[in-house]
């Protein structure tokens, strides 16, 4: 097993990152996950797509025009709020924003590798706070947690990120296929969507932890393009960029 995604994200910026979005949230880890590229600049997925800390918008990206990235809002979340940004001159590159870089190519595996890292320590996130809030709800005399469908639910979901922990750890950015790494974030889509309901009414409100699953899986959509054999849907089709 390398030490190393290579020269553009190491083993200690992926463990920084998982743990950053884990205890503070997404917009932190995502500016993380920029820093530790040497590109600079803003990465945009396969439909031009971005999700930025908000705090970092360039003046240009604030006012768009002409070839410029245009914004399509922010997102208040615990941690910080997140812009979304679409940029139409970059619709046909698989990681565009990363060509002062020496290999755009490399850049954009090590990010979308990176971005693994990332989603999971949010998954993970979700999972804290999913079992702080059965903890303290209970049936009768008796916690949520330790009602058996309940136990059985946490139990797969735990299951899962270890699965994709598991993987991230034996494979790197450079050895990680393609089909495997959108199996990865689908996994980590699927094990979300199921810890948001056991947060009941609460995981769907907007300020809520439903919230961050939600803007998780829009990275996915935004940056990891399906294999070739399945259609490659475009964010903007399938959420409301």
């Amino acid at each position: 097993m390398t030490t190393s995604t290579g020269p553009a994200l190491t083993r200690q910026d992926c463990a920084l990152i998982h743990r950053t979005a884990r205890q503070d949230g997404l917009a932190p880890a995502l500016a993380l996950l920029g820093e530790a590229l040497p590109a600079g600049g803003t990465g945009y997925g396969p439909h031009g797509h971005a999700v930025v800390p908000a705090d970092r918008l360039t003046a240009e990206q604030r006012d768009p025009g002409g070839d410029r990235p245009k914004l399509l809002g922010e997102v208040e979340l615990p941690g910080g709020a997140v812009a979304l940004l679409h940029h139409p001159g970059h619709d046909d590159r698989a990681f565009a924003g990363s060509d002062r870089g020496p290999d755009p190519e490399q850049a954009g595996r090590a990010f979308r590798y990176g971005l693994a890292w990332l989603r999971l320590g949010i998954s993970e996130g979700l999972r804290d706070a999913a079992l702080r809030y059965l903890a303290d709800r209970r049936v009768g005399d008796t916690p949520l947690i330790q009602q058996q469908l309940v136990k059985a639910a946490v139990a797969e979901s735990l299951t899962e990120q270890l699965e994709v922990r598991a993987t991230l750890d034996e494979l790197d950015a450079t050895s990680l296929p393609g089909a495997l790494l959108h199996d990865l974030h689908r996994q980590l889509t699927h094990c979300d969507r199921a810890q948001v309901q056991l947060l009941g009414a609460g995981g769907y409100l907007s300020d809520g932890p439903g919230q961050v699953a939600y803007l998780s899986e829009l990275l996915a959509e935004a940056y990891v393009a399906p294999p070739p054999c399945e259609p490659a849907a475009s964010p903007a089709r399938s959420r409301s960029w």
